[in-house]
């Protein structure tokens, strides 16, 4: 059976028992490996990789045991595998989703099978054992895309550090780069309008220079689309080599409240780029600030929110203006 076709039901159908009956599982490009999976015992589901030469450390993830062990099929000499074993039927789908995707890492790239599994893993660590979730709204969906389509602007741009100015961690600004701030904001509307969450989000601390990154999408379901999983497996390419960073980056989805397991439950909210656009926020950008007020606001007052209008002002257009010249 070629390793796409396989689902998580057919570890049910393979034989249980005290010899192991495995199923193996065949690949694209790298024919002559050997992946086996099979179901020793009713609740266990393993699955043997082929080790390499050097036996370096595997990856650790709540849920699966992840170790090596020497096996023998029928007539040959035991060899080293990499065994993956799940061991409870709630994670079964998300156990054989990995697996496939570890066997996809390996079969279209050049980097061992111990290097595949570590890749894959720190993908889905921050994910498998936590529970489960309602998707993000609708505006929150638009306002994570917008982040992470600038996030893979500055990958491009600037590398994979680049994670590390995105600030989802910090509930702060979306980006910033030493005394650079940049604000993303999403809409739906035919022109740069976007709603304000706070008096001081607009504020400018001093020796600061801060811009507000609007962006305009339309909905749609085919043709020249985005959405979340697409942008985010494209950021992952881009990180393939660079773990730590990739480590970083779905932890950094993960607080923003995308889990990786809802990938297919976020394809339907596909849209459009209109266009985008950097505007300064500087003395003449209509905003409201704690400065603004001629008198103290009331402590009875918790929230503000308010629109704001961007249409006709100047701004750097997204798609062609040279990201550098920000970051001098």
């Amino acid at each position: 059976m070629n390793y796409k076709d396989f689902g998580h039901q057919e570890f049910e159908k393979i034989p249980k028992g005290n010899k192991i009956t495995a199923l193996k599982l065949e690949l694209d490009n790298k024919v002559a490996t050997t992946v086996l999976v099979f179901s020793e015992k009713v609740g266990v589901y393993t699955c043997l990789l082929p080790a390499d030469a050097a036996l370096s450390k595997l990856p650790e993830i709540s849920g699966l045991s992840i170790r090596y062990e020497r096996f023998a099929e029928t007539g040959d000499a035991q060899k080293d595998y990499i065994l993956i074993e799940c061991n409870a039927q709630a994670y079964l789908k998300y156990f054989t989703d990995i697996l496939k995707e570890i066997i996809t890492e390996f079969d279209r790239s050049n980097a061992g099978m111990s290097i595949c599994v570590g890749r894959v893993i720190s993908r889905w660590r921050h994910f498998l054992s936590a529970p489960i979730s309602q998707i993000l709204s609708e505006e929150d969906i638009l306002g994570l895309l917008g982040e992470i389509v600038f996030l893979r602007k500055l990958v491009v741009v600037f590398g994979p550090e680049s994670v590390l100015m995105w600030t989802a961690d910090r509930g702060e600004e979306d980006f910033i780069y030493e005394n650079l701030i940049i604000e993303v904001k999403s809409s739906l509307k035919e022109f740069h309008q976007h709603v304000i969450n706070g008096i001081d989000q607009l504020h400018v601390a001093s020796q600061f220079k801060k811009y507000l990154l609007s962006f305009l999408f339309v909905r749609m379901e085919i043709g020249d689309i985005m959405n979340l999983p697409l942008i985010i497996d494209e950021i992952t390419e881009k990180l393939r080599e660079f773990p730590k960073e990739q480590d970083t980056f779905y932890q950094k989805l993960k607080l923003r409240g995308y889990d990786i397991r809802d990938s297919q439950n976020y394809l339907p909210f596909s849209y459009h780029f209109l266009k985008g656009g950097y505007f300064e926020i500087n003395e003449d950008f209509p905003k409201l600030t704690t400065q603004s007020l001629i008198n103290p606001l009331s402590p009875r007052i918790s929230k503000i929110r308010y629109l704001v209008d961007l249409e006709g002002l100047p701004n750097f257009d997204f798609s062609t203006f040279d990201l550098k010249s920000l970051f001098k």
